[in-house]
C-alpha cells in the first residue's frame, strides 16, 4: 500500500485506463457521426478564417515599420515578408486539405 492510495486528491491527477478508453471512444464516435466536423477539422476551419486577418495585421505592421526610421527596418521587413509567405502557404495547404477531407465525407 503506497502513501497516496488513501489520498483522494491524487486520484484525479492521473489518467486512468477507463478515462483513456472513454476518450478513444469519443474520438471514434466523432468520426462516425456523419456530417459532423471532428476537432481537427474545426481547428483547420478556425485557422483558415484567422490567417487572412493575421496577414492583414502583418501588412499594417510592415507599413508602420517602413515609416519608422529604425536601423533594423530592412531586417524587420524581410521577416514580415517571410511571415506573409508562410501565411499564404499555410492558407493554401489548409484549403487543399479541407477540400480533400470534405470530399471524403
Amino acid at each position: 500500500m503506497s502513501k497516496l492510495s488513501g489520498n483522494e486528491r491524487w486520484k484525479t491527477k492521473m489518467i486512468l485506463t477507463e478515462h483513456a478508453e472513454e476518450y478513444e471512444r469519443q474520438d471514434h464516435n466523432e468520426r462516425n457521426r456523419g456530417n459532423m466536423l471532428t476537432n481537427e477539422e474545426r481547428t483547420m476551419v478556425r485557422d483558415l478564417i484567422l490567417l487572412p486577418y493575421i496577414d492583414t495585421m502583418v501588412s499594417k505592421s510592415m507599413k508602420e515599420i517602413e515609416q519608422s526610421g529604425n536601423i533594423l527596418t530592412p531586417m524587420y521587413l524581410m521577416f514580415g515578408q517571410f511571415v506573409q509567405n508562410r501565411i499564404s502557404k499555410d492558407t493554401f495547404q489548409l484549403q487543399r486539405e479541407l477540400k480533400r477531407t470534405i470530399s471524403g465525407l
